[in-house]
Protein backbone atom coordinates (compact mmCIF):
# COMPACT_ATOMS: atom_id res chain seq x y z
CA UNK A 1 0.00 0.00 0.00
CA UNK A 2 1.05 3.62 -0.96
CA UNK A 3 2.84 5.16 2.23
CA UNK A 4 1.18 8.59 1.53
CA UNK A 5 -2.51 6.59 1.11
CA UNK A 6 -1.29 4.55 4.76
CA UNK A 7 -0.97 8.14 6.48
CA UNK A 8 -4.14 9.53 4.78
CA UNK A 9 -6.28 6.32 6.35
CA UNK A 10 -4.02 6.94 9.65
CA UNK A 11 -5.23 10.45 10.46
CA UNK A 12 -8.55 10.61 8.69
CA UNK A 13 -10.00 7.94 10.22
CA UNK A 14 -7.67 5.77 12.88
CA UNK A 15 -7.23 8.43 15.05
CA UNK A 16 -10.52 10.03 14.96
CA UNK A 17 -12.23 6.36 15.62
CA UNK A 18 -9.65 6.00 18.92
CA UNK A 19 -10.73 9.77 19.40
CA UNK A 20 -14.16 9.10 19.09
CA UNK A 21 -13.86 11.79 16.56
CA UNK A 22 -15.81 11.62 13.12
CA UNK A 23 -13.53 8.72 10.88
CA UNK A 24 -13.88 9.46 7.49
CA UNK A 25 -12.92 6.19 5.15
CA UNK A 26 -11.29 7.18 1.73
CA UNK A 27 -13.80 6.46 -1.09
CA UNK A 28 -11.26 5.79 -3.48
CA UNK A 29 -9.64 2.94 -1.50
CA UNK A 30 -11.03 -0.29 -1.17
CA UNK A 31 -9.68 -3.30 0.77
CA UNK A 32 -10.41 -6.81 -0.04
CA UNK A 33 -12.12 -9.50 2.26
CA UNK A 34 -9.67 -10.53 5.00
CA UNK A 35 -6.52 -8.97 3.69
CA UNK A 36 -6.37 -6.95 7.25
CA UNK A 37 -6.95 -10.31 9.07
CA UNK A 38 -4.40 -11.87 7.18
CA UNK A 39 -1.48 -9.29 7.42
CA UNK A 40 -2.21 -8.82 10.79
CA UNK A 41 -2.14 -12.88 11.67
CA UNK A 42 0.46 -13.58 9.60
CA UNK A 43 2.49 -10.74 11.57
CA UNK A 44 2.05 -11.65 14.74
CA UNK A 45 3.13 -15.16 13.72
CA UNK A 46 6.46 -14.21 12.52
CA UNK A 47 7.07 -11.81 15.34
CA UNK A 48 6.34 -13.92 17.79
CA UNK A 49 8.57 -16.92 16.56
CA UNK A 50 11.49 -14.37 16.45
CA UNK A 51 10.86 -13.30 19.81
CA UNK A 52 10.17 -17.27 20.91
CA UNK A 53 13.61 -18.48 20.07
CA UNK A 54 16.03 -15.45 21.35
CA UNK A 55 13.95 -15.67 24.61
CA UNK A 56 14.60 -19.64 24.00
CA UNK A 57 18.22 -19.33 23.14
CA UNK A 58 19.00 -16.59 26.25
CA UNK A 59 16.73 -19.03 28.43
CA UNK A 60 19.13 -22.33 27.08
CA UNK A 61 22.07 -20.55 27.68
CA UNK A 62 21.37 -18.96 31.50
CA UNK A 63 20.40 -22.97 32.55
CA UNK A 64 24.09 -24.24 31.31
CA UNK A 65 25.47 -21.48 33.67
CA UNK A 66 23.18 -22.57 35.93
CA UNK A 67 24.49 -26.58 35.80
CA UNK A 68 27.99 -25.64 35.36
CA UNK A 69 28.14 -23.47 38.89
CA UNK A 70 28.69 -24.33 41.88
CA UNK A 71 26.94 -23.82 45.17
CA UNK A 72 30.05 -22.45 47.00
CA UNK A 73 32.06 -20.91 44.56
CA UNK A 74 31.98 -17.30 45.10
CA UNK A 75 34.79 -16.58 42.72
CA UNK A 76 32.43 -16.45 39.75
CA UNK A 77 30.32 -13.24 39.11
CA UNK A 78 26.73 -14.08 40.53
CA UNK A 79 24.66 -16.55 37.89
CA UNK A 80 21.83 -14.60 35.98
CA UNK A 81 18.30 -15.45 36.89
CA UNK A 82 16.04 -17.65 35.28
CA UNK A 83 13.19 -16.43 33.59
CA UNK A 84 10.01 -18.09 32.01
CA UNK A 85 9.03 -17.35 28.34
CA UNK A 86 5.80 -18.19 28.11
CA UNK A 87 2.99 -16.62 30.84
CA UNK A 88 2.49 -18.44 34.15
CA UNK A 89 -1.37 -18.89 34.85
CA UNK A 90 -2.88 -18.34 38.70
CA UNK A 91 -5.28 -20.06 40.06
CA UNK A 92 -6.20 -17.17 42.56
CA UNK A 93 -9.53 -16.06 42.56
CA UNK A 94 -9.64 -13.50 40.08
CA UNK A 95 -11.54 -9.74 39.62
CA UNK A 96 -13.97 -9.16 36.27
CA UNK A 97 -14.01 -6.04 35.02
CA UNK A 98 -17.31 -4.48 33.28
CA UNK A 99 -17.25 -1.82 30.71
CA UNK A 100 -19.40 -0.20 28.51
CA UNK A 101 -19.10 -2.91 25.83
CA UNK A 102 -20.18 -5.59 28.28
CA UNK A 103 -23.09 -3.74 30.50
CA UNK A 104 -24.83 -2.82 26.73
CA UNK A 105 -25.17 -6.49 26.19
CA UNK A 106 -26.61 -6.83 29.34
CA UNK A 107 -29.34 -4.08 29.32
CA UNK A 108 -29.66 -4.96 25.88
CA UNK A 109 -28.79 -1.22 24.33
CA UNK A 110 -27.07 -0.30 21.52
CA UNK A 111 -22.67 0.03 22.37
CA UNK A 112 -22.88 3.92 23.13
CA UNK A 113 -19.81 5.86 22.06
CA UNK A 114 -18.20 8.78 23.91
CA UNK A 115 -17.42 9.27 27.55
CA UNK A 116 -20.54 11.19 28.33
CA UNK A 117 -23.15 8.24 26.66
CA UNK A 118 -21.16 5.45 28.40
CA UNK A 119 -21.31 7.49 31.75
CA UNK A 120 -24.88 8.15 31.02
CA UNK A 121 -25.26 4.00 30.92
CA UNK A 122 -23.61 3.44 33.91
CA UNK A 123 -25.64 6.05 35.46
CA UNK A 124 -28.72 4.36 34.62
CA UNK A 125 -27.78 1.09 35.87
CA UNK A 126 -26.00 2.03 38.85
CA UNK A 127 -27.10 3.68 41.95
CA UNK A 128 -23.96 6.81 41.90
CA UNK A 129 -26.08 8.26 44.56
CA UNK A 130 -24.26 5.72 47.72
CA UNK A 131 -20.86 6.97 45.62
CA UNK A 132 -22.17 10.49 47.17
CA UNK A 133 -22.90 11.87 43.57
CA UNK A 134 -26.35 12.88 43.71
CA UNK A 135 -26.74 13.82 39.46
CA UNK A 136 -24.66 12.75 36.92
CA UNK A 137 -23.55 16.43 36.10
CA UNK A 138 -21.08 16.07 38.80
CA UNK A 139 -19.09 13.52 36.83
CA UNK A 140 -19.42 15.18 33.56
CA UNK A 141 -16.06 16.56 31.99
CA UNK A 142 -16.28 20.32 32.49
CA UNK A 143 -13.28 21.54 33.44
CA UNK A 144 -13.67 21.65 36.72
CA UNK A 145 -14.15 18.22 38.30
CA UNK A 146 -11.90 17.23 40.92
CA UNK A 147 -12.84 13.24 39.91
CA UNK A 148 -14.01 11.56 36.74
CA UNK A 149 -15.39 8.16 36.57
CA UNK A 150 -13.32 5.96 34.38
CA UNK A 151 -16.24 3.81 33.08
CA UNK A 152 -15.15 0.81 34.52
CA UNK A 153 -16.66 -1.73 37.24
CA UNK A 154 -14.68 -4.40 38.73
CA UNK A 155 -16.07 -7.02 40.90
CA UNK A 156 -14.95 -10.25 42.61
CA UNK A 157 -18.11 -11.38 43.91
CA UNK A 158 -18.16 -10.07 47.53
CA UNK A 159 -16.83 -6.65 46.77
CA UNK A 160 -17.45 -4.13 43.82
CA UNK A 161 -14.53 -1.47 42.88
CA UNK A 162 -15.80 1.84 40.77
CA UNK A 163 -12.53 2.89 38.92
CA UNK A 164 -12.46 6.92 39.78
CA UNK A 165 -10.13 9.44 38.36
CA UNK A 166 -8.26 12.07 40.75
CA UNK A 167 -6.77 15.40 39.53
CA UNK A 168 -3.72 16.11 40.43
CA UNK A 169 -2.73 19.11 42.53
CA UNK A 170 -2.19 20.86 39.14
CA UNK A 171 -0.16 22.14 36.83
CA UNK A 172 2.85 24.59 37.37
CA UNK A 173 1.19 27.73 36.63
CA UNK A 174 -2.00 26.49 38.78
CA UNK A 175 0.30 25.78 41.75
CA UNK A 176 1.38 28.99 43.70
CA UNK A 177 3.64 28.31 46.71
CA UNK A 178 3.70 30.80 49.59
CA UNK A 179 7.67 30.76 51.19
CA UNK A 180 7.51 31.98 54.28
CA UNK A 181 11.32 31.29 54.74
CA UNK A 182 11.19 30.54 58.73
CA UNK A 183 13.47 29.39 60.94
CA UNK A 184 14.48 28.26 64.76
CA UNK A 185 15.01 31.63 65.38
CA UNK A 186 12.41 32.92 64.22
CA UNK A 187 10.54 30.73 67.59
CA UNK A 188 11.19 31.97 71.03
CA UNK A 189 11.76 28.72 73.54
CA UNK A 190 8.61 30.52 75.53
CA UNK A 191 6.45 30.45 72.30
CA UNK A 192 7.32 26.98 71.63
CA UNK A 193 6.58 25.32 74.88
CA UNK A 194 3.43 27.13 75.34
CA UNK A 195 1.82 26.90 71.80
CA UNK A 196 3.60 23.86 70.06
CA UNK A 197 4.52 20.26 71.29
CA UNK A 198 7.59 19.71 69.16
CA UNK A 199 8.33 16.10 67.70
CA UNK A 200 11.40 14.74 66.28
CA UNK A 201 10.84 12.63 63.37
CA UNK A 202 13.08 9.99 62.40
CA UNK A 203 12.82 7.28 59.83
CA UNK A 204 14.97 4.04 60.33
CA UNK A 205 15.78 0.44 58.57
CA UNK A 206 13.71 -1.33 61.39
CA UNK A 207 11.11 1.05 61.91
CA UNK A 208 8.38 3.23 59.80
CA UNK A 209 9.14 5.86 62.20
CA UNK A 210 10.70 7.02 65.88
CA UNK A 211 9.90 10.14 67.40
CA UNK A 212 11.19 11.97 70.97
CA UNK A 213 7.85 13.90 72.11
CA UNK A 214 8.88 17.31 74.21
CA UNK A 215 11.76 18.95 74.66
CA UNK A 216 13.20 18.20 77.53
CA UNK A 217 16.39 16.31 77.14
CA UNK A 218 15.95 14.34 80.35
CA UNK A 219 12.10 13.24 80.25
CA UNK A 220 10.50 12.72 76.91
CA UNK A 221 7.98 10.61 75.60
CA UNK A 222 9.98 8.09 72.42
CA UNK A 223 7.26 6.63 69.96
CA UNK A 224 7.59 4.52 67.11
CA UNK A 225 6.12 2.28 64.85
CA UNK A 226 8.49 -0.67 63.73
CA UNK A 227 7.70 -2.57 60.56
CA UNK A 228 6.28 -5.60 62.51
CA UNK A 229 3.63 -3.43 63.89
CA UNK A 230 2.97 -2.18 60.69
CA UNK A 231 1.88 -5.42 59.00
CA UNK A 232 0.24 -6.12 62.28
CA UNK A 233 -1.64 -3.28 61.75
CA UNK A 234 -2.46 -4.64 58.29
CA UNK A 235 -3.70 -7.82 59.43
CA UNK A 236 -1.12 -8.98 56.60
CA UNK A 237 0.69 -11.34 59.78
CA UNK A 238 -2.18 -12.72 60.99
CA UNK A 239 -3.69 -13.37 57.85
CA UNK A 240 -0.44 -15.27 56.65
CA UNK A 241 -0.67 -17.47 59.14
CA UNK A 242 -4.40 -18.41 59.17
CA UNK A 243 -3.72 -18.75 55.75
CA UNK A 244 -0.03 -21.43 56.14
CA UNK A 245 -2.35 -23.64 58.49
CA UNK A 246 -5.11 -23.76 55.90
CA UNK A 247 -2.88 -24.61 53.30
CA UNK A 248 -1.00 -27.25 55.76
CA UNK A 249 -4.67 -29.04 56.54
CA UNK A 250 -5.83 -28.94 53.05
CA UNK A 251 -2.40 -30.42 52.00
CA UNK A 252 -1.66 -27.74 49.69
CA UNK A 253 1.72 -27.18 50.85
CA UNK A 254 3.06 -30.36 49.37
CA UNK A 255 0.99 -29.48 46.49
CA UNK A 256 2.80 -26.35 45.82
CA UNK A 257 6.31 -27.24 47.33
CA UNK A 258 6.38 -30.21 44.67
CA UNK A 259 5.35 -27.74 41.29
CA UNK A 260 8.50 -28.52 38.64
CA UNK A 261 9.57 -24.86 37.71
CA UNK A 262 8.39 -23.32 34.33
CA UNK A 263 11.55 -21.24 33.86
CA UNK A 264 13.15 -23.96 31.35
CA UNK A 265 13.46 -23.75 27.72
CA UNK A 266 13.87 -27.80 27.23
CA UNK A 267 10.35 -29.20 26.62
CA UNK A 268 10.12 -32.17 28.63
CA UNK A 269 10.77 -29.77 31.28
CA UNK A 270 8.31 -27.57 30.19
CA UNK A 271 6.02 -30.55 30.14
CA UNK A 272 6.38 -32.06 33.43
CA UNK A 273 5.19 -28.42 34.50
CA UNK A 274 1.67 -28.54 32.69
CA UNK A 275 1.01 -31.92 33.21
CA UNK A 276 1.62 -31.39 37.14
CA UNK A 277 -0.36 -28.21 36.65
CA UNK A 278 -2.92 -29.81 34.95
CA UNK A 279 -3.61 -32.76 37.38
CA UNK A 280 -3.86 -30.32 40.51
CA UNK A 281 -5.22 -27.63 38.78
CA UNK A 282 -9.17 -28.68 40.56
CA UNK A 283 -7.47 -29.06 43.84
CA UNK A 284 -6.05 -25.38 43.87
CA UNK A 285 -9.01 -23.98 42.13
CA UNK A 286 -10.95 -24.88 44.84
CA UNK A 287 -8.77 -23.48 47.46
CA UNK A 288 -8.10 -20.61 46.57
CA UNK A 289 -11.82 -20.07 45.57
CA UNK A 290 -14.62 -17.23 46.38
CA UNK A 291 -13.91 -17.23 49.73
CA UNK A 292 -10.75 -15.51 49.70
CA UNK A 293 -12.00 -12.59 47.87
CA UNK A 294 -13.45 -11.75 51.64
CA UNK A 295 -9.64 -12.38 52.89
CA UNK A 296 -8.68 -9.84 50.02
CA UNK A 297 -10.82 -7.37 50.61
CA UNK A 298 -9.89 -7.07 54.68
CA UNK A 299 -6.45 -6.92 53.87
CA UNK A 300 -7.46 -3.95 51.22
CA UNK A 301 -9.12 -2.27 54.87
CA UNK A 302 -6.03 -3.07 57.11
CA UNK A 303 -3.79 -0.90 54.46
CA UNK A 304 -5.65 1.85 54.41
CA UNK A 305 -6.31 1.65 57.87
CA UNK A 306 -3.05 1.29 59.09
CA UNK A 307 -1.42 4.63 58.06
CA UNK A 308 -4.49 6.49 60.31
CA UNK A 309 -3.43 4.04 63.25
CA UNK A 310 0.08 5.07 62.82
CA UNK A 311 -0.81 8.95 62.55
CA UNK A 312 -2.73 8.25 65.71
CA UNK A 313 -0.03 6.99 67.58
CA UNK A 314 2.79 9.65 66.15
CA UNK A 315 0.58 12.30 67.25
CA UNK A 316 -1.81 10.98 70.35
CA UNK A 317 0.32 7.70 71.43
CA UNK A 318 -2.78 5.30 71.02
CA UNK A 319 -3.32 2.48 73.00
CA UNK A 320 0.53 1.94 73.04
CA UNK A 321 1.38 4.32 75.04
CA UNK A 322 -1.93 5.02 76.80
CA UNK A 323 -2.51 2.79 79.46
CA UNK A 324 -6.32 4.22 79.89
CA UNK A 325 -7.09 3.04 76.24
CA UNK A 326 -5.62 -0.26 76.19
CA UNK A 327 -9.01 -2.23 78.20
CA UNK A 328 -11.09 0.03 76.97
CA UNK A 329 -13.33 -2.40 74.85
CA UNK A 330 -12.99 -5.02 77.78
CA UNK A 331 -14.72 -2.65 80.11
CA UNK A 332 -17.60 -1.97 77.70
CA UNK A 333 -18.21 -5.45 76.96
CA UNK A 334 -18.43 -6.04 81.19
CA UNK A 335 -21.10 -3.44 81.03
CA UNK A 336 -23.05 -4.86 78.29
CA UNK A 337 -23.08 -8.21 79.70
Amino acid sequence: MDPNTVKKIAKDYSYQYVCQGDPIWPNDLTIPSGFLEDAIKNRVDQECESVYKCLEHILNQYEGEHELHHAFDVRRLPIPRLFSILPTPSVHWRSLAISANALSVFVKNPLPRGYANQLRLFYQVFNFKLLGYSSIEELMPNGENDVLFGNIVRSDGFCVDFLFYKRTSGTADEISTVNHDLGIKDFTIEEVTQLYRPSFLDPGRKTVFTAAIGLDPDVHQVRRCTTKEYYHLTGSTVYAKKLQQEKDTAGITAIESAIPSAKTARNTQFLRYVDYILANMDTLFTFYGFSTAKHRFNLYQGKQRAPDMMVNMLLNGGAKYNKKKRFKKEEQKTKTT
